[in-house]
């Protein structure tokens, strides 16, 4: 084996964890392929949007750590690409989650429970060592031990941007003052102040897929389904007319006649009884 000493350098550390990542494995075992399957789609989704000055670190299963040297790239704004890149990642993330659901023709526990995973962001500047063992480049130090005891915290949201105080401070977000507050106690480190951004768009989002399957499954038995996003006020009515006709009307006709069998039924029977009396 052989390896270098190595630097310590400033850098940025970026964590992208897949949250439920660990409840949607353990619930679908017998689909595991499934599972990986959607996992890594969506962990490929992020790394695709990793381009310098970030680079991947390592997998660590459901996550992907990432990082930026701030001293290898003095010349390149890192604060305000960094900035739009942890916005990037989200967008990625929940397209490829919509597309997932969209395009998911399988009954499998672990395929019609896509939407239930979503992306958690942890941000953090420090200092980190980089060196190489064989072909790897590896990160050590406090920040780094630091960043990844964040992951478990106390922050009651399905997901969210969480930056500490120094990565607040460097980075350029755009949206820094719909950022909240929150003090996480970390073992080993003692108190740690971090702010958290929760993106607009992702409740949105995962109303529009729980929208979606609602309306599929509903009329699952529709040849075409129409998608939201391409819904117009000018062919409004001709979707109305579709659904009247092969969801509303059969069920109404359906009520319609047994209730009026019932009337005819009723009615009969009352005749029958009068002329039984006379």
């Amino acid at each position: 084996m052989t390896s270098t000493s190595g630097n310590i350098e400033e850098v940025v550390l970026i964590i992208a964890d897949i949250s439920g990542y660990t409840q949607f494995m353990l619930k679908h075992k017998k689909e595991v392929k499934h599972s990986q399957i959607v996992i890594s789609d969506l962990i490929n989704s992020i790394i695709e949007k990793v381009e310098i000055p970030l680079s991947i670190s390592k997998l660590e299963g459901d996550a992907v750590f990432i990082y930026s040297s701030i001293n290898k790239h003095p010349d390149q704004n890192i604060s305000k690409l960094i900035g739009k890149k942890l916005l990037q990642f989200y967008e990625a993330f929940e397209r490829k989650l919509i597309e997932l659901v969209e395009s998911n023709a399988c009954d499998c526990s672990a395929c019609s429970n896509i939407r239930n995973l979503s992306l958690k962001i942890f941000v953090h500047k420090g200092e980190a060592l980089l060196y190489n063992i064989q072909e790897f480049e590896e990160l050590s130090g406090i920040d780094v031990i630091l960043i990844h005891r964040l992951l478990k915290n106390s922050i009651n949201e399905k997901e969210y941007i969480l930056f500490t105080e120094e990565a607040y401070s460097y980075i350029e977000f755009p949206f820094k003052k719909e950022l909240l507050e929150y003090k996480e106690q970390l073992r080993d480190i003692g108190e740690k102040r971090v702010l958290v951004y929760i993106p607009e768009g992702a409740c949105k989002i995962h109303k529009k897929i729980y929208q979606q399957e609602t309306f599929k499954h509903k009329y699952k038995n529709f040849s075409e389904v129409p998608d939201f996003n391409e819904i117009k006020w000018e062919n409004f009515f001709v979707i109305f007319k579709d659904v009247y006709y092969k969801a509303i009307k059969p069920i109404w006709d359906n009520k319609y006649l047994n209730k009026k069998y019932r009337y005819l039924n009723k009615k009969e029977h009352s005749i029958n009884e009068d002329l039984e009396n006379k």
